[in-house]
């Protein structure tokens, strides 16, 4: 997911254990119910993630809405054209 600048690589060996884990549980599942016992936990990790990030890397985020009717915080796009890339297993 990051990685690539200075500030997002702290972050990131930051978060690897409990990413592992969660990655693990994913991976592993045999049935749909074992992936809806691991979905919450990935929303909390990507979530306190990005929480954590926004508080240290505040020039690389970027937030939609507002405050008096709700905003949502994410990590900004690189500059230049966005390429699909192949996810890493």
């Amino acid at each position: 997911m990051f990685g690539s600048r200075p500030c997002e690589a702290a972050l990131f060996r930051a978060g690897r254990c409990v990413g592992l884990a969660l990655r693990r549980a994913v991976a592993t599942a045999q049935r749909k119910s074992e992936l809806r016992r691991a979905e919450d936990p990935v929303d909390a990790v990507v979530c306190a993630y990005v929480a954590l990030y926004a508080q240290r890397c505040p020039a690389q985020v970027t937030i939609y809405g507002d405050p008096d009717t709700g905003y949502i915080v994410t990590p900004s796009l690189p500059p230049g054209p966005v390429r699909p890339s192949r996810p890493q297993i």
